[in-house]
């Protein structure tokens, strides 16, 4: 089952070695802290920390929870909240939307920094790019494995118009949250061969953000702070992504590859796949 292959990869447990010398243990707690970490936007100014906390306790013990302050004090409208176990962040996403002090929050997963420097990490979607599949895979291959992060609404192995194997596919999704959590839970692998997973781009995003760059200059590094903050109200120095951010739905084909899989061979089967890049995907 794709639970257990992800599970024993990304969440190993004390339970599962209570043997584990204390090293060993503190290792564990600290790699797996990043998913028991959730970001919250969309705050009102005027919620206090015990108010948020309180509420959040609802749906699990709190180990911190903490909103982000100016240097007057002055709430900042978001704020980081660590729950004791992982599947407590389950619990409070299952039970969207949240309301505190009148106003929707804006509840998303906290990403580890190595996703969020990458360009695609800025966006919230409902798609993944899934590269070095093998062809013997099938889309029915794919859906079981990945049905296990929500609810799939369409997935596509794509094709050229010779009907040729492509190596990649997209996976839509009827909500962010299975995304971050595919994202969050990498690497995934199907039959022993590890994919390379990541947020979809979408042709519209990637225009707005090529033109971002040539009317301003800049490289893809720069990008990655800057796009972001023109788009969102929090800091960059977070590169935690706007979960309201929202995008018309897009068929397949206007998502497009990341650029390595456009200018570069694909990698042979069975192999590693190569790096990921920070590089913008090409429109064709």
């Amino acid at each position: 089952m794709a639970s257990s292959i992800v599970d024993n990869i990304e969440s190993p447990s004390l339970t599962s070695n209570p043997s584990a010398s204390e090293d060993e243990k503190s290792s564990i707690n600290n790699s797996d802290e990043q998913y028991r970490k959730l970001f919250i936007g969309g705050l009102s100014y005027t919620t206090a920390d015990d108010k948020l906390k309180e509420y959040c306790s609802k749906y699990g013990e709190i180990i911190e929870c903490v909103i982000m302050r100016d240097r007057e004090g002055r709430s900042r409208g978001f704020a980081f909240v660590n729950f004791k176990d992982r599947a407590m962040i389950d619990n409070f996403m299952a039970h969207r939307p949240h309301i505190i002090d009148g106003r929707q929050i804006e509840p998303k997963r906290a990403m580890p920094r190595e996703e969020t420097l990458k360009t695609e990490g800025q966006l919230t979607v409902k798609k993944i790019f899934i590269g070095a599949i093998k062809d013997e895979l099938t889309e029915d291959d794919l859906k079981s494995y990945f049905q296990t992060f929500g609810n799939i609404i369409e997935c596509k192995i794509m094709k050229t118009k010779e009907d040729k194997f492509r190596g990649f596919a997209f996976i839509t999704f009827d909500d962010y949250d299975s995304v971050d959590r595919c994202i969050l839970e990498k690497p995934h692998r199907i039959n022993g061969k590890e994919l390379d997973v990541r947020k979809a781009i979408p042709r519209e995003q990637t225009s707005r953000m090529n033109g971002f760059i040539l009317n301003n200059n800049m490289n893809s590094h720069n990008l990655n702070t800057d796009f972001y903050h023109l788009q969102n109200r929090y800091p960059t120095h977070l590169m935690i992504n706007h979960p309201t951010l929202s995008f018309p739905a897009f068929s397949p084909y206007a998502y497009l590859p990341p650029s390595n899989y456009l200018s570069k061979p694909m990698p042979l089967m069975g192999t590693t796949p190569a790096t990921t890049t920070n590089s913008l995907p090409l429109i064709l």
